[in-house]
């Protein structure tokens, strides 16, 4: 109905503030595309973090390397 709520679930995501990877934690699906790429490459330009050094993090999420 119209007046019901209208809430989708999307999925649980986990976003990295050192270098703006984001994974679907439920999927361990890592999100990725172009526009992204170069926001997360700014992201690190300014942190000086890489994905390799967030390995153990993904990992805490129960996420293999890619």
């Amino acid at each position: 109905t119209p007046t019901a709520g209208a809430i989708d679930y999307w999925g649980l995501f986990s976003v990295s503030s050192q270098t703006g990877d984001i994974w679907e934690i439920n999927k361990c699906e890592r999100i990725i595309f172009p526009q992204l790429q170069k926001i997360q490459q700014e992201i690190m330009k300014k942190t000086g973090a890489t994905f390799a050094s967030e390995v153990v993090q993904r990992r805490g999420l129960g996420c293999t390397d890619e």
